[in-house]
């Protein structure tokens, strides 16, 4: 009769086990990050380092959020062409002001994005940026059809309106995989 019982709470606790991984998979795999466009500096002309060096040492992925800071200016989403003439007058979409000099935005696909200042002359004083998102990891085994290219690079990029004060708001859903194939190693032992 002892091991019955012993046997009824070790699979309880395992099936425990597995809805606490399966939860945190599900809720990791939801967030994204956020970060600060020239971190403490925020988007200016003539930044100590380039915005394009910044966001090398970054790994962007869908869902991530960019958050530009500034002073009188504005930012502007625009196509490889004029990110490269530093053209402001044909942007692919001028990113709204959140109120005190903030403007926000949320990448909804994979691939490069163009942002510069929307202000005469400052673009030319390197307020300008190219971030490339990478593409979306967690669906290798699907076969879905690709979005189709469009402005700025490809894909229709869109703004989120959206303010939050945490940089930090995701984990790897890859981590979250490693935990399930180790809830299940831990079960298979646990049963024996």
């Amino acid at each position: 009769m002892a091991i019955s019982s012993t046997k009824t709470t070790a699979n309880l606790l395992l099936l425990l086990f597995h809805a606490v991984v399966f939860m945190s998979t599900l809720i990791s795999s939801s967030l994204a990050y956020e970060f600060y466009v020239g971190d403490k500096d925020g988007w200016v002309q003539k930044p100590c380092e380039t915005f394009n060096h910044w966001a090398e040492k970054q790994r962007f992925q869908i869902k991530d959020k960019l958050v530009f800071k500034y002073k009188n200016d504005s930012v502007l989403l625009v196509k490889k062409q004029s990110y490269d003439s530093c053209n402001i007058t044909e942007p692919v979409k001028k990113l709204k002001d959140c109120g005190g000099g903030e403007s926000e935005f949320r990448f909804k696909r994979a691939g490069p994005f163009y942002f510069i200042s929307g202000e005469t002359g400052h673009c030319k004083n390197g307020q300008k940026l190219v971030v490339v998102v990478m593409a979306d990891r967690s669906n290798q085994g699907q076969s879905s059809p690709s979005p189709s290219p469009g402005p700025a690079g490809g894909g229709g990029p869109e703004q989120s309106t959206q303010s939050s004060s945490s940089s930090w708001s995701s984990t790897s859903s890859a981590f979250g995989g490693f935990l399930g194939a180790a809830a299940m190693s831990f079960g298979a032992v646990f049963m024996l």
